[in-house]
């Protein structure tokens, strides 16, 4: 998915007149702004929450499988965070209500952050997020 956003990112000047592909290629702010526009409330949140959340799982599972690991390597501060407890588990499950990007997703899966609880909170939060992205669009046009 790296791959495809990148080729929007650089087909930008060529798809400005189809923001939704362009949204659809590479979710950036700007571009969800700009499809925000052109597409009701109920399409664009459709169709930006499945393509913010598309790639969300990888970034757990890399989290669950590889997280601790990694963490380590980051001296003793990555130490402290790759031991799963219960305090990390609110910060991160916090991290993941304010936003669910790919850090924080990450960091919940490697602190065992139940997958269920992670996807909910996921996709609620890209919802509330698109809803927020679009009526801020609204309001500034």
């Amino acid at each position: 998915m790296s791959g495809v956003s990148a080729v929007g990112t650089v087909c930008t000047p060529l798809l400005l007149d189809h923001p939704i592909l362009l949204m659809m290629l590479s979710p950036r702010v700007i571009f969800l702004g700009m499809a925000a526009s052109s597409l009701s409330l109920l399409p664009f949140v459709f169709l930006a929450t499945i393509r913010l959340c598309l790639v969300d799982p990888f970034h757990f599972l890399l989290g669950r499988r590889h997280g601790e690991k990694v963490l380590r390597r980051l001296g003793r501060f990555g130490r402290w965070l790759s031991h799963p407890q219960r305090k990390h588990r609110v910060i991160a499950i916090g991290l993941l209500v304010v936003r669910p990007i790919g850090r924080h997703l990450m960091w919940a899966g490697s602190q065992r952050v139940d997958g269920r609880v992670v996807a909910a909170i996921d996709i609620v939060s890209t919802v509330i997020f698109c809803v927020v992205v679009h009526m801020s669009t609204r309001t500034l046009i």
